[in-house]
């Protein structure tokens, strides 16, 4: 009977969200205390056509229903600083009289909009009991405005506090040939189209009403390609790159991280920080044939191990180049020394190491790729435009990275393309939110979806446009 009543609890809430699907359609939502029992509900929320995020706290949110459509995140609401005036509205289900703190109830007026609706679902009997307790806690910040038994409705009461912005500057590190610079040029053009004045570089002098963006990343300020973070603007927003390891803190910057720091071991307490996913890319797509059955591309790294796409069935194609390193001679060289060691690495001062030679090298492997049906484009450098007219021609994108890194751009703008993307099932492909395979041979039965990745854009406005 126990277990009956609680089921009949959960098809409660799915019964809810089916029929108000309306007022969370295409809007911002954050689900808390999500598990495998709302399953249907997550069926429900994931066909809304809305950028969702889901925290629960075991490894099973990753394989949760359409889980390339919600964001899930393994952690409690205390490990995501979000920014603030986020969502549009909040599902908190709760299974037991415990769970909800006086903080936790402060933390999602912050992060949702005014006026936005946070639903309360009551989901065992220990949760109705505690009904009432849970009434008067969330009631410092919201307004009850609907009590359907199991079902609790509020609207968050705080006032609207919008922030006068006259200039965004956003610094990068202006090289071609790096992602950085790629992924903040996108994110200039995103900003530029909602109207925003934005100025590439750091201001001249500091004002309180300008918007400074870092893109950062430790190895190029230590080999001087940007600033270090000693040097940078007081209050500028720091978005951290490819890194595993937090920012020494620094007064008056505030980090944005691509990933949860818990989830690398990292702790960010005393760190101004906030959550800001990857942006994603909006691009315009040439009218083009769909020829080829699967496509990876990104600059060439040995990690990414482009080779297995020969392993794949049906037409397929390469498509690469180089970032900015592989073209610096003295970089090369000492990576030689690195693998060789002595005496051997004498040979990585002469002439027979350099940089064309090595891109000679990549070239030739890459090849050989032509025997195994791949159609192979690999040059020294790609410009965009001509990169999405080579990707335009693909069905879907696989990636074989075998990496725990945060963040991959690749595979976001391989979401823009509007076709399926499938990547090796490790914690980049999470982050990502690709649909993930164990083994090559189950891509084929693998769904055949679109990706709805969650947008780190609407993070960044966030924090241009709010106060907290």
């Amino acid at each position: 009977m126990h277990d009956n009543y609680e089921k009949k609890l959960v098809g409660n809430a799915e019964a809810f969200l089916k029929s108000n699907a309306d007022s969370l359609a295409n809007r911002r939502v954050l689900l808390l205390n999500i598990s495998k029992e709302l399953s249907s509900a997550l069926n429900v929320i994931g066909n809304l056509n809305s950028k969702v995020v889901a925290l629960g706290e075991t490894d099973e949110v990753y394989d949760l229903p359409l889980y390339w459509r919600i964001r899930y995140i393994k952690a409690n609401l205390s490990e995501v600083r979000f920014p603030h005036s986020l969502f549009d509205g909040v599902a908190l289900f709760m299974n037991s009289s415990e769970g909800l703190s006086s903080e936790a109830s402060a933390e999602l007026a912050r992060i949702s909009k005014p006026n936005a609706m946070l639903y309360l679902f009551l989901l065992s009997e220990d949760a109705l009991e505690a009904k009432e307790g849970y009434i008067k806690l969330l009631s410092n910040s919201f307004t009850l405005a609907d009590d359907a038994g199991s079902v609790l409705v509020f609207h968050n009461r705080k006032a609207e506090i919008r922030r006068s912005v006259n200039t965004i500057y956003v610094y990068h590190p202006n090289l071609e040939g790096d992602g950085i610079t790629e992924y903040a040029r996108h994110l200039i053009y995103r900003l530029r189209k909602r109207g925003f004045n934005v100025v590439e570089g750091l201001p001249r002098e500091e004002d309180e009403n300008d918007f400074v963006l870092v893109e950062f990343e430790e190895w190029l300020s230590l080999l001087n390609k940007i600033k270090k973070l000693e040097e940078l603007p007081r209050n500028s927003y720091v978005e951290v790159h490819y890194s595993k390891t937090p920012p020494k803190p620094r007064e008056n910057l505030t980090y944005l991280y691509h990933a949860v720091p818990s989830h690398y071991g990292l702790d960010f307490s005393g760190i101004p920080w906030y959550y800001v996913p990857h942006i994603a890319y909006e691009i315009e797509l040439p009218e083009s044939k769909k020829t080829y059955d699967y496509c990876s591309f990104g600059f060439w790294g040995q990690s990414k191990h482009f080779d297995r796409i020969r392993k794949l069935k049906g037409k397929k194609k390469l498509v690469t180049s180089f970032n900015y390193t592989m073209l610096d001679d003295n970089f090369i060289k000492e990576r030689c020394k690195m693998k060789l060691g002595r005496p051997l690495n004498v040979i990585c001062g002469t002439s027979l190491i350099s940089s064309k030679n090595f891109r000679r090298l990549i070239k030739l492997r890459c090849s050989l790729l032509r025997f195994f049906n791949v159609k192979v484009v690999i040059k020294d450098y790609i410009p965009h435009d001509e990169l999405i007219r080579e990707l335009s021609e693909c069905k879907a994108f696989v990636f074989f990275q075998d990496t725990d890194a945060p963040s991959s751009g690749s595979m976001r703008l391989a979401a823009a393309l509007g076709v399926p993307v499938y990547a090796k099932d490790n914690l980049r492909a999470k982050e990502a939110q690709v649909i993930r395979y164990r083994s090559l041979d189950e891509i084929d039965q693998l769904p055949k979806d679109k990706v709805n990745v969650d947008d780190g854009l609407d993070y960044i406005l966030s924090l241009i446009e709010y106060k907290a």
